[in-house]
């Protein structure tokens, strides 16, 4: 594992955050354009139907849930696309393939299990799903990693790791907040939440940095 230096966002993808991007958006193709009757009754996570009558595999196909076939959630999909392409790429070249993949997989993971739970627990009954744990996780990680270091996402203005990550870290606490008052349902946010939480773990515990 080679020792990074300064961060160079976007480029063309390495292997994982490519299989990742096609991944995904041909998971949405297919749910915008041929619609998907299996959501959310069949694949995407509710709590009740996860965990009292053991549907296990909501926690994984829940990943490649896009709202419904009346309000597809296409907006925070490409925010998070690219979220993870241009960040998500210096990191994987950072740790590799295989340690970026398990990192993904495991926020997003872990993310969708923990809301569910929480929402199991609170008796809530919507669905809820997507790659935005793992998204969040890969951004946490790297904001960790890049701490004390100059990055230049928005050149020329010089900006330290510490500085993105508690950008990101504001604008997803305005969101969450925004939904409290709204009442809109904050599952998505929890695991989501969880997601960085488990990005940080790994890279401060498993895979510490240089």
């Amino acid at each position: 594992m080679h020792r990074h230096s300064f961060l160079r966002p976007g480029g063309s993808p390495p292997p994982g955050v490519r299989y990742l991007l096609v991944g995904f958006t041909a998971a949405l193709l297919v749910f915008v354009f041929w619609g998907s009757h299996l959501y959310p009754a069949t694949l995407a996570l509710l709590p009740d139907r996860t965990f009292r009558a053991f549907e296990l595999w909501r926690v994984w196909s829940t990943l490649i849930f896009f709202g419904t076939l009346q309000e597809v959630f296409i907006a925070p999909f490409i925010l998070g696309m690219t979220g993870l392409w241009l960040l998500g790429s210096p990191l994987e070249r950072w740790l590799g393939a295989r340690r970026f993949l398990i990192l993904f997989f495991a926020s997003a993971l872990i993310g969708h299990l923990a809301a569910g739970l929480l929402g199991l627990a609170s008796g809530v009954k919507y669905a809820t799903g997507g790659p935005s744990p793992g998204v969040w996780g890969v951004l946490v990680a790297l904001g960790l990693i890049y701490w004390k270091e100059q990055v230049f996402v928005l050149r020329p203005l010089p900006l330290e790791g510490k500085h993105l990550l508690l950008g990101l870290l504001g604008v997803f606490a305005v969101a969450t907040l925004s939904d409290l008052f709204t009442g809109f349902p904050i599952l998505h946010k929890v695991a989501t939440a969880v997601g960085g939480g488990v990005g940080a773990i790994f890279v401060t515990r498993f895979w510490r940095i240089s």
